[in-house]
């Protein structure tokens, strides 16, 4: 007897997981913030697509990154305390790069490249705006400057750089 996904989901939450983050398909796959009988949230992830591939159809050029915002209760306990997305898309190697990049897709807008990062783009949309559960897009502006060493601190330890 094969068991479905939502079995395995089910199991993994009812074990206690707070965060199910699956893969493989190189597409991505819907979010859901999830909740237990008791009231604590559990992010189930499907697939996070691709990050680095040389696969050319529109749905396998990107994929997602997920953050996962944690809090701790009165006791010190962590918990999952909400969960946003961001789109990423693939460029591929250039004779000038050597390498693919990884780039979020508000930034990917030249050319060839903006036109397959936009059809990715809406194509993720589409499927996230229909399936997602509670799991949004995450809207903060990246920079785009350099930082120092003392803002790379700061921003990965309060997530924003004050000014």
């Amino acid at each position: 007897m094969k068991m479905q996904l939502s079995n395995y989901r089910d199991f993994l939450v009812e074990q206690g997981v707070d965060m199910i983050i699956g893969g493989h398909p190189h597409v991505i796959q819907p979010m859901e913030m999830r909740r237990r009988a008791d009231g604590s949230n559990v992010v189930v992830v499907y697939s996070l697509g691709n990050f680095i591939s040389n696969m050319k159809t529109v749905d396998t050029r990107g994929g997602a990154m997920v953050k996962v915002n944690l809090e701790r209760d009165d006791e010190g306990r962590a918990h999952v305390a909400s969960a946003d997305y961001r789109l990423v898309f693939t460029v591929p190697p250039s004779a000038a790069s050597g390498n693919f990049r990884l780039v979020p897709v508000e930034n990917c807008t030249k050319g060839d490249v903006g036109a397959k990062c936009k059809a990715f783009t809406q194509s993720a949309e589409r499927i996230f705006n229909k399936h997602n559960v509670g799991i949004g897009r995450d809207t903060v502006t990246i920079r785009q400057q350099k930082m120092t060493p003392l803002e790379k601190f700061l921003y990965k330890t309060f997530g924003a750089l004050q000014k």
